[in-house]
């Protein structure tokens, strides 16, 4: 987010996004990539999202056992799925990123998409 600075104790923030106030969001990503443990935490919101919103939810995750994970959860809840997509990398560049940049890189390389929702939801650790 961009900020101007306006005196040295005041802080003056862009304003809002587009969307308008009381509109709901037309399309929600939720990100889930903060591996397996939190997928308990944001899937179920996810799922409730896509039971509830009139809009597009979509769970991106960085692995095809995440994929599987998200079905079998949401599947275990009962709760509808949203739709699913796998944040893979090109296989040139996969082969270039050392394994702790993965996610990084994914988020890079995916970001164009990530960034047309109206709303992007992800689990945070405290």
């Amino acid at each position: 987010m961009n900020a101007t600075v306006a005196a040295a104790s005041q802080v003056v923030l862009p304003p809002p996004a587009t969307t308008l106030k009381g509109a709901a969001p037309r399309l929600i990503h939720v990100l889930a990539i903060g591996g397996a443990h939190q997928l308990p935490h944001i899937v179920p919101v996810a799922c409730e999202l896509e039971r509830r919103h009139p809009g597009s939810v979509t769970i991106f995750v960085p692995k095809a056992a995440d994929v599987q994970a998200v079905r079998d959860l949401a599947a275990r809840m009962g709760m509808p799925l949203p739709a699913l997509v796998e944040m893979r990398l090109p296989a040139p560049l996969n082969a270039l990123v050392p394994g702790f940049a993965r996610k990084m890189a994914r988020l890079i390389y995916w970001s164009p998409l990530l960034r047309d929702a109206e709303l992007i939801l992800c689990a945070m650790p405290n």
